[in-house]
């Protein structure tokens, strides 16, 4: 009976230098995955905050329609890029046009004709900016509406009770919103653009 011969291919294992090829090429292809891995989490965190914010916009002008009054949706942008933007949602209890386009401090917690809508949203890892597309409509308007738990809502966009939206006393043909990634060097943005006649947003990725 044979003795297996040694070193036969069937035996020969890997050598030191095909071991170093291959986890060097194991080192290239991670590192050349981590930036794909870390787009795809931001257009996923993106895709969230966009259709938060819309759908705000939209429960927004339901409201104001429904009950035949006026609605703010009402931004509160933070100083750092790690704190959320929050969103809130508040309407005018006796269907007047309460803020009239006035930067004057309101205050929620003592007004007897503002009511908050619901709870606050807020939307993590992204900027609100106005938008710079050479197309680009109105920005929001500049508010200073103060929230009882310290919060300041300096952004707003009114929905009427005929579901126009606006930015101003006068309607606009649409109303812009850009979302950008607030920390990092990644192009995921979004514009959401409110429609002034029928208060409809859409979605818009760039």
């Amino acid at each position: 009976m044979r003795s297996p011969r040694t070193g036969s291919p069937e035996h020969r294992g890997f050598s030191l230098v095909e071991l170093l090829v291959v986890m060097a090429i194991l080192a290239f292809v991670a590192a050349m995955s981590v930036p794909a891995i870390s787009g795809l989490t931001q257009g996923s965190t993106m895709n969230k905050n966009l259709l938060v914010l819309s759908g705000v916009l939209e429960q927004a002008r339901q409201h104001a329609i429904s009950k035949n009054t006026y609605v703010w949706v009402v931004l509160s942008l933070p100083a750092s890029v790690n704190d959320p933007v929050k969103v809130g949602q508040i309407a005018s209890r006796d269907g007047t046009d309460v803020l009239a386009w006035s930067s004057a401090p309101q205050s929620l917690s003592s007004s007897s004709v503002l009511e908050m809508v619901g709870r606050p949203q807020e939307l993590h890892l992204v900027k609100i900016e106005n938008s710079t597309r050479p197309d680009a409509g109105v920005a929001l308007a500049n508010v200073n509406i103060q929230e009882g738990s310290g919060l300041c809502y300096t952004k707003a966009i009114q929905f009427t009770p005929t579901g126009e939206a606006r930015v101003s006393s006068s309607v606009a043909r649409y109303i812009d919103v850009a979302m950008l990634q607030s920390a990092g060097t990644s192009p995921n943005q979004g514009i959401l653009r409110i429609a002034g006649l029928t208060g409809r947003t859409s979605v818009r990725r760039e």
